[in-house]
């Protein structure tokens, strides 16, 4: 889980995991409850992007 927020996006710690993932911890031990799940991004296999080299 990661830090508590309202919602909105603009509330959101800078930083992007890493940063959330240090709000998170930090407001754990303040005893904050979370109620936003966060995680990496990463492309999915076979996601439709395509080499841009000429066919021969």
């Amino acid at each position: 889980m990661a830090p508590s927020r309202d919602g909105e996006t603009s509330t959101l710690p800078d930083g992007g995991y890493d940063g959330a993932l240090a709000a998170a911890v930090t407001e754990h031990e303040a005893g904050i409850e979370p109620d936003t799940l966060c995680g990496p991004a990463a492309p999915a296999a076979g996601s439709g992007r395509r080499s841009r080299r000429p066919a021969r």
